[in-house]
């Protein structure tokens, strides 16, 4: 039997839904992994970001690689580092939710995820310059070419 194994899923060349076969989400994580309601225990956005997952279960480390904080140099590096961090969250939880639809813990991690994004997206622009060129032309100028990038060295 032909399996594939995607987020969990396992299942056989004919599975269709989670009555197809008995192989469905038959995936033995830890138990450390889940709550007592066996549900999914999600990192929070900084853990996620550092590891690169927001799974506890999903989560192994490559040989003996431990993870260490970021460090920043200022305001507007420390703002980007968040917008970088619940992006990054934002993502992996939607990625979640594809195959999860109706996870209601993720779906209200994601939806306050997203508000804190916004805000600190909407807080940087105020503060500095804009993210994207399509949130330039406030001030009848075109202000995405003045902003310092960051990649590029120096700023």
């Amino acid at each position: 039997m032909n399996e594939l194994y995607y987020m969990g899923l396992v299942n056989c060349d004919n599975c269709s839904s989670e009555n197809c076969c008995e192989n469905y989400n038959n995936i033995n994580y830890p138990e450390y992994a889940y709550n007592r309601n066996n549900r999914v225990i999600f990192t929070n956005e900084n853990e996620g970001f550092i590891k690169g997952n927001i799974e506890k279960s999903t989560y192994k480390a490559y040989k003996n690689y431990i993870p260490g904080n970021i460090s920043v140099n200022n305001d507007r590096d420390r703002l980007l580092l968040e917008i970088q961090m619940y992006g990054f969250y934002l993502t992996d939880l939607g990625l979640y939710l594809d195959t999860h639809p109706s996870d209601k813990e993720a779906l209200r991690l994601f939806n306050e995820t997203r508000d804190k994004y916004y805000k600190k997206v909407v807080d940087f622009e105020k503060m500095y310059y804009p993210l994207n060129s399509f949130h330039s032309n406030k001030n009848d100028t075109y202000e995405w070419l003045e902003g310092k990038f960051p990649w590029v060295r120096g700023n």
